[in-house]
Order: structure tokens, then sequence, then C-alpha cells
């Protein structure tokens, strides 16, 4: 896990407990609401390496401290790679192997050796995550200590502002904040399954997971569901099997929440993605290439209906770009 992938969930940690939404922050911490998607992108760890002054600005918004920030620069879990020559017998990595869901077990030695570094560094990431959740309530704990300590010493005051502070957080954690919990949760039995080798079972736990959000909030449901279609993608794109399959369901999924008259950029994002991911079924699938691609193609021209070239030409020339490739290995499968 990256340093901003870790400081992500510092700062999701704190805003949950202060009870803001991401476009609150957005606008204490950046100044401006419309940042709220690049909150969201550092929360669910898609920035790896934050700008200084994004990071200042959000641990004085929030009240992270230095050492904080510096635990997750540094944090106590870290995760350590296979050595580039384990030493294994052959057939223990094989039984690893197929513990871990790998298509081939018989493959070579240095195949397998590569597919279980791999696996060994999404299990300590996992590791990390958890330790996240189960340090959640520190906060309250803290609160109630130092409540404590006032009352030991007669400072009676201080004991009732650490208790209304604690109180007022304890009513924040029983809303949506539990739910996040219990979403946390069943997602990481979700990459459980993934880092088996299951990716259909991954699905559903993220099918559930998602489903938690839908009566607090749409928006979350919606942005959880994307990221878990990007996972299921990665996944598959990796290692094959169906976790391409899977995630085309996903981002489907998706669509239903994020729809075109009222997310219309989100909407053809996924779009994208889901065209991107049949590129992908036609790579894994030959006998099918020809359906994938022209699947592909009709969700690129999608994307493109809302790319506006003037006002977001990177997501257009991306996009574009994308779609002349697929038309080119098109006209390539019609040759045949």
């Amino acid at each position: 896990m990256t340093f901003g992938a870790r400081f992500g969930l510092l700062v999701r940690r704190y805003r949950e407990n202060d009870g803001i939404s991401a476009s609150d922050l957005a606008l204490k911490a950046l100044g401006d609401i419309a940042k709220r998607s690049r909150v969201s992108e550092i929360e669910n760890g898609k920035v790896a390496q934050p700008q200084a002054k994004t990071i200042s600005a959000l641990c004085e918004a929030l009240g992270i401290s230095d050492e904080e920030v510096e635990a997750c620069r540094h944090p106590p879990v870290a995760v350590h790679p296979l050595p580039q020559d384990t030493g294994l017998p052959s057939a223990l990595l094989e039984n690893l192997a197929m513990r871990f869901g790998h298509d081939n077990p018989d493959a070579p030695a240095a195949e397998l050796e590569s597919f279980l570094k791999q696996k060994a560094k999404d299990f300590q990431e996992m590791q990390v995550r958890l330790s996240a959740l189960a340090e959640a309530e520190g906060r309250i704990a803290n609160l109630m200590a130092a409540a404590q300590a006032a009352l030991a010493g007669g400072d009676f005051e201080e004991a009732d502002a650490r208790l209304a502070d604690a109180e007022e957080m304890q009513q924040t954690e029983y809303t949506l904040k539990q739910i996040r919990k219990q979403v946390d949760l069943r997602v990481e039995r979700g990459r459980a399954a993934l880092l088996k080798g299951d990716a259909n079972l991954a699905a559903e736990h993220f099918q559930t997971a998602a489903g938690f959000f839908a009566p607090f909030s749409e928006d979350d449901q919606a942005g959880l569901i994307a990221v878990l279609a990007t996972e299921l993608y990665d996944q598959g794109k990796r290692f094959g099997g169906a976790g391409l399959a899977e995630a085309v369901e996903a981002y489907r999924a998706a669509l239903r929440v994020r729809t075109e008259a009222d997310h219309p950029v989100q909407w053809a994002m996924t779009q994208e993605n889901i065209g991107l991911t049949f590129v992908s079924l036609a790579i894994f699938e030959p006998d099918r290439a020809r359906t994938h691609v022209e699947t592909a193609l009709l969700h690129l021209d999608n994307a493109l209906t809302k790319f506006d070239p003037v006002h977001m030409p990177f997501n257009h020339n991306k996009a574009a770009q994308a779609r002349e490739r697929v038309s080119e290995a098109l006209a390539e499968l019609g040759g045949k």
C-alpha cells in the first residue's frame, strides 16, 4: 500500500468522525467545492503521492498531526516481497499456487514465483487495511481517556467537554460511519476472495458491500461500485479467469446508479471502462474476439458523446485514441 493510500484512509476516517462530507472538506481545505473529486481520489488511494500543499491543507482542516502523517510514510506493517530466489521446492510452489488460484500450477517455477510474489504483496496490503479498520475507534477511546484523566484531577468542566466530544462523535459513528465500517469489512471479504483467485465470490461480496449504502448514500454506493469494478478488472487482466466478466457486470451496476441523465460525466467514464474491459476480454477469449471488440466500440462511442473535446480534452483524446485502436482491431478481425 502506498503512502497516498494510507494517508487517504486517515483523511477519510477523520472526515467521517467530524461528520462532514467530501464536498465540505473540499471547500474547507482546498477552497473549492468542485475539488470534491480530488478529495475522493485521495481517500480512495488513487493518489500515490499527494502534493505537500494538499497534505498540509487537509491536515490543518481535519486536525491530523504530523506524527500521524509520518506514520503513513513509515507504517508499522511493512510489505516484504518474496526473495528473488525462494529456494522452495517446485512441489511446494505448485501447492501454494493452487491455494491462491493459479490457473496452471504446473507452470515453470519462475512464473509461479512471480505469481506468488504478487499474491504476497496483495495479502500484506490487506493486512494494513485491516489494521486501519481495527484502529477506527481510537479517537473515541482517546477522548474517554482524557475525560477520565480530567475527572481524576478534579477538572470537571474539562471532563464534561471531552465527554460531550465523545458523545457527538459516537452519534456520527452509529449512522453512516457504522455502515461504512460494515461496508469495509465486506469489501475485505471480497478482496480475500480475489486473493484466493475466486472472482465470482469476490463480486458477490462487492455487490453486497455496495448494497449497504443504498438506503443512505447513492453517491457512495456508485463510487464504491466503480472502485471495486476496477479491482475485478485488474484481477482479470493480470490473472485471467472470471474477473473481467464480473467487472463488466459491476460497471453496468454503476450505470444504473449514475445514470446518463443525472451524472453524464461519470456515466461516460463508466462506459469507457466497460469498453476497455471488453478489449481485454477479446484477448482472453479469442473465439469471441469480434463480438467483444464490437461491444467495446459501442461503449467507447457512448463515452465520446459526453466527453467534450473543448472542456474535457484529456478524457476526449484518451477515449478517441482507444476507439481508433479498437476500430483498427475490428478491421483486422473483419478481414479474417
